[in-house]
C-alpha cells in the first residue's frame, strides 16, 4: 500500500466533516433528523402505556372470565359466613379482600381458598382448554397490571405538552431551513421532514385523545367495581387501584399453571394407559393360520364349499 493512499484513508474522517461543513445550516439539519427520532420513540412509549391500560381495564371490567372467578369468590364467602345473616348473603365484595383471599386456609392447613377458586375455575369453566396450546389465563398477565400501576395521567398530560411544544419548535426550524435552501440541497430534507411533521401532528393529536378517552374509562372502572380514592386523594390512582389486583392476579397465575401442568400429566398418563389397553387386546386376540395354497382347505374355498 503506498504512502498516498495511507495518507487518503487517514484524512477520510476529516474530509467528511469537511463534506458536513458545505451542507448549508447542517446543525439545524441535524437536529431535526435527531428529534424525528426521539419523538417516535417518545410517542410510541405513551401509546403503550395507555393502550396497556385501557386493554386491562376491559379486561377487569367486561370479560366473562373475571366475572366468573368473582362469582366463586363471593359463593365461597357466603358459604363461609354462612351463620351470619349479615355477611352470609352479600351480593359483592370491597376489592381488599382480593390479596387476603390466599391467607384463608383449609382445614388441613395446605390447601387455600384461593386454590380451591382457581380449581373450581378449571373444572367448569376450562375443562376442555387446560393443559391445551388455547389455554388462556383468565385474568390480566400480572406483568400488565404492574405496568398499568405506574401510568401517571399528569405526568402523561405534561409529557404530551412538552412534546408538542418541541414539536412545533423542530417544525418552525425545519422550515426555515427549507425556505433559505438552494434548490440543489433541497431535497431530500424537504420531502422526509414534511411527510414527518404531517404524520407527527396526527400521531400527536390521537395521543392527547387517547389519554383524555383512557383516563374516562379508568375512573369508569374504578366507579364499576366502587374503589373509593386513598385518604388525602381526590381520585382514584392507577398507583392505588392496579396495586390491589397484583398479587392476586400474580398468585392466580401462579396456580393456574401449575394446575395447567397437572392436567397435562393426566391427559399424557390418560393416553399411555389407552395404549396400553389397545396393545393388550392386540395380543389376546386368537391367532389365524394363513390358508395353504393348493391344500384341501383352499380347494374347498375355491368351489364354495367352505367360507
Amino acid at each position: 500500500m503506498t504512502t498516498n493512499r495511507l495518507c487518503c484513508i487517514k484524512l477520510t474522517p476529516k474530509r467528511f466533516l469537511y463534506d458536513l461543513e458545505q451542507i448549508p445550516q447542517v446543525g439545524d439539519r441535524i437536529f431535526c433528523f435527531l428529534f424525528t427520532t426521539n419523538f417516535q420513540e417518545n410517542i410510541s412509549m405513551i401509546d403503550s402505556k395507555l393502550n396497556n391500560l385501557k386493554i386491562t381495564c376491559e379486561i377487569l371490567s367486561s370479560y366473562t372470565s373475571v366475572k366468573r372467578i368473582f362469582g366463586l369468590i363471593l359463593a365461597c364467602g357466603n358459604y363461609m359466613n354462612g351463620g351470619s345473616r349479615t355477611r352470609g348473603q352479600a351480593d359483592g365484595f370491597d376489592l381488599e379482600v382480593l390479596p387476603k383471599i390466599k391467607d384463608v386456609k383449609g382445614k388441613d392447613n395446605r390447601t387455600s381458598l384461593l386454590q380451591y377458586v382457581v380449581t373450581s375455575y378449571v373444572q367448569r369453566y376450562d375443562t376442555d382448554l387446560m393443559g391445551t396450546d388455547r389455554a388462556k389465563l383468565p385474568l390480566p398477565d400480572p406483568s400488565d397490571i404492574q405496568q398499568a400501576g405506574l401510568v401517571n395521567f399528569e405526568d402523561i398530560e405534561k409529557e404530551l405538552k412538552k412534546i408538542h411544544a418541541d414539536f412545533d419548535s423542530a417544525e418552525m426550524k425545519a422550515n426555515r431551513i427549507i425556505s433559505r435552501s438552494r434548490p440543489e440541497t433541497l431535497e431530500p430534507f424537504r420531502r422526509v421532514m414534511t411527510s414527518f411533521f404531517d404524520k407527527g401532528k396526527q400521531d400527536l393529536t390521537e395521543q392527547q385523545t387517547n389519554l383524555k378517552e383512557f383516563s374516562k374509562l379508568f375512573d369508569k372502572t374504578c366507579t364499576f367495581f366502587c374503589v373509593k380514592p386513598k385518604g388525602g386523594d381526590k381520585k382514584v390512582t392507577p398507583e392505588h387501584f392496579f396495586s390491589l389486583w397484583l398479587s392476586f392476579c400474580s398468585d392466580f397465575k401462579d396456580i393456574w399453571k401449575k394446575e395447567q401442568q397437572a392436567l397435562v400429566k393426566l391427559r399424557l398418563r390418560e393416553a399411555e394407559e389407552r395404549v396400553r389397553k389397545i396393545k393388550e387386546s392386540k395380543a389376546v386376540l386368537p391367532q389365524t393360520k394363513a390358508k395353504k395354497v393348493g391344500g384341501l382347505k383352499d380347494r374347498l374355498s375355491r368351489h364354495g364349499k367352505m367360507s
